[in-house]
């Protein structure tokens, strides 16, 4: 039986998040109700948030209307969406490839060549990436070397994960699945003003849980 369990949990003052969202509503105000429609789409990938059709880059996103839309629950199931970019599991490791350039070594402490960042802070090990996706804003792809921007490890390009700001009011969801194997999971989240409208959180939880797929005859 394997089981996983995520938390996040942001805090953050309501000032960084005026600034913050002050940026976002000049990329987004070409957003379309409908999640597979055409979008103006803010996106990182220079460490700096600007609109994807400006970034010289060679950078694909997908927001999370798109991730909800199409039912995305791991890395893995949008590598058939972000050209030139291939994703495999082994042995519970996310195998990143961009461009034909990612993990070679069956090692399991080899360093990949796709970095993998989850709210700018990379993740070394690639079984990190592997994990269930949790209250997601949106998934950036850099294709091609990106040395300069993320440093080691990002030969073949890059990964971002951005998570969802809290905002200023109440929200709150739940989402329950069931699956083969006796697979359950689960995901809730929470967000809103913690004191006053100055400063906000958010909490978000999730769990997987599963029978395996075998049986061990000698337990």
């Amino acid at each position: 039986m394997s089981r996983l369990v995520a938390v996040r949990w942001i805090v953050r003052a309501s000032a960084a998040l005026a600034a913050g969202g002050l940026s976002l509503s000049c990329g987004h105000s070409a957003l379309a109700a409908d999640g597979d429609n055409l979008e103006e789409i803010v996106v990182t990938a220079q460490r700096i948030e600007e609109k994807e059709s400006k970034v010289p880059l060679a950078v694909s996103a997908l927001t999370a209307n798109q991730l909800s839309s199409r039912d995305y629950q791991s890395i893995e199931d949008f590598t058939a969406v972000i050209p030139s970019v291939s994703i495999n599991n082994y042995i519970g490791e996310a195998r990143i490839n961009v461009r034909g350039i990612g993990m070679n070594s069956e090692a399991l402490g080899a360093d990949p060549s796709v970095a993998f960042n989850m709210n700018g802070a990379y993740f070394s090990r690639p079984a990190a990436a592997d994990e269930a996706f949790l209250d997601i804003d949106r998934i950036e792809v850099v294709r091609g070397p990106q040395g300069t921007l993320y440093g080691r490890n990002a030969t073949g390009g890059a990964v971002n994960v951005i998570t969802k700001k809290p905002i200023d009011q109440l929200e709150a969801s739940m989402q329950l699945e069931l699956g083969d194997y006796d697979e359950v999971g689960s995901q809730a989240v929470v967000s809103g003003p913690l004191a006053g409208d100055w400063l906000l959180g958010r909490l978000g939880i999730g769990t997987e849980d599963d029978g395996g797929y075998s049986r061990n005859l000698y337990e």
